[in-house]
């Protein structure tokens, strides 16, 4: 639909998700895991020549968990069964680890994983009550006028992630950059701990992420998990529509 009405695309945002761990889609995908890793790669592979064409800006955010990377069980890649720390964890490290590779895909645009911090939405919704959501959930609760990030402040965080020209694409054209910084701002680090490497990984407060993660990042592309990881999706997709891509 996106593709047969516009013919250029500066921004892809992208924020789905859920905690209903146990569901799967039609296509036998966990349904919490499809949505961060599935559901964001294909948008972005799908819409990639789309971004390619924009003459300003191009770039992808993904709101999720950045700054939580953690390790990657290979005999698991969709976390099933998995405590929620750990789901989160593993789910951030892959979904860096695939937009890294997009990013080498498409050197033009600019990739980056961010996180909201703790704010009200509508992600809990599908949620499947289990002894330890339902402590975790009664927890935020009491906390939340103390660890809450507000709407309002996540809203413009996100909107200068989206537009700042701190985030650039590793391959940078004229009028691609973004807002142009001011004087007490400098181009972001990326997650391969290089300056303006095309993909970044960002906290709630908009600060990249600590130097280990960025050590984590670069042993699971030495080891080869980022290219496991990158199959194991293009196997599903290849399984479920025959192609990589939709062109």
């Amino acid at each position: 639909m996106i593709k047969s009405k516009e013919t250029a695309i500066n921004i892809l945002f992208e924020s789905q998700g859920s905690m209903a761990f146990t569901k799967t889609t039609s296509e036998g995908l966990p349904l919490a895991f499809s949505l961060v890793a599935h559901s964001r790669l294909r948008f972005i592979l799908n819409l990639l020549p789309l971004l390619q064409k924009a003459t300003t800006i191009r770039r992808v955010v993904t709101v999720a968990a950045a700054s939580c990377e953690g390790p990657i069980d290979l005999d698991n890649i969709p976390a099933l069964g998995f405590p929620l720390r750990q789901f989160r964890d593993q789910s951030a490290s892959i979904l860096t680890l695939l937009l890294e590779e997009a990013a080498r895909r498409a050197p033009d645009v600019s990739f980056i994983h961010t996180t909201p911090g703790i704010v009200k939405s509508g992600i809990m919704r599908d949620m499947e009550p289990t002894i330890q959501l339902s402590i975790m959930v009664a927890i935020c609760k009491a906390l939340s006028p103390f660890i809450n990030t507000s709407p309002y402040e996540c809203a413009e965080r996100l909107v200068f992630t989206a537009s700042s020209a701190m985030f650039t694409p590793r391959q940078s054209g004229v009028g691609c950059l973004g807002v142009p910084l001011t004087e007490s701002l400098a181009v972001a680090r990326g997650s391969d701990g290089q300056v303006s490497s095309g993909i970044y990984t960002v906290d709630n407060k908009g600060d990249i992420s600590p130097s280990k993660v960025e050590r984590l990042l670069h042993e699971f592309r030495e080891d080869g998990t980022a290219t496991k990881v990158w199959e194991y999706l293009r196997d599903d997709f290849l399984r479920i529509t025959g192609t990589e891509a939709s062109l």
